[in-house]
């Protein structure tokens, strides 16, 4: 049986594969500089640090027998205003000032091609689950799940960027009703309404 929950400092070993799996070029671009091992030591930290866009305190977890085996975070325009703060702390504090001002000039490349959800809007992201948990329907919970949050927060739709090369979840995301409203490479945007 699969349960979803609020996110646990103690799924950092588990978040840290899952989030390599939503966004592994990406982030090991940005935070890595083609360095898998050190993404992965700074997001296991990140997750630990608990604040910020890969805190677990801006996550929720599918588990199947209390062994999580997917992830996905949101985020809209209520999000507490030390989120962005709290993000560029663990940076620094994890890398030191020089390397996280190059990490900010190589996530400007990326910055420029998302967009942002509208007052409206909730965005999710980051969502993955265990290769072997996939087409058994925990991705689709976890999008129930968020999509629960945005009724109960008054938003109208949900909104997501991927990466247009990933095509499998984009295939994902169109069987659950999203479309596609923007190519802006790297990325596709899509939009669910509700």
């Amino acid at each position: 049986m699969v349960t979803l929950r609020a996110a646990e400092q103690t799924d950092g070993e588990v978040a840290t594969e899952l989030l390599m799996q939503a966004a592994g070029a990406l982030l090991t671009d940005i935070f890595g500089n083609g360095d898998e091992a050190r993404v992965r030591r700074y997001l296991f930290a990140a997750w630990h640090a608990g604040e910020g866009q890969y805190g677990y305190k801006n996550h929720w977890v599918a588990c199947q027998d209390e062994r999580v085996i997917g992830l996905v975070t949101c985020w809209h325009n209520q999000l507490p205003e030390n989120f962005d703060r709290a993000t560029l702390d663990v940076i620094t504090a994890h890398f030191g000032l020089d390397e996280s001002l190059n990490i900010v000039m190589r996530s400007q490349v990326y910055s420029s091609a998302l967009h942002p959800p509208t007052d409206t809007q909730m965005a999710i992201g980051h969502l993955a689950i265990t290769p072997d948990c996939r087409r058994q329907g925990v991705g689709r919970r976890l999008l129930d799940e968020m999509q629960a949050l945005a009724v109960s927060l008054g938003k109208t739709a949900l909104v997501l960027d991927v990466e247009q090369t990933n095509h499998s979840a984009i295939d994902f995301y169109l069987a659950n009703q999203f479309s596609t409203l923007q190519h802006c490479p790297p990325f596709q945007h899509m939009y669910k309404p509700l």
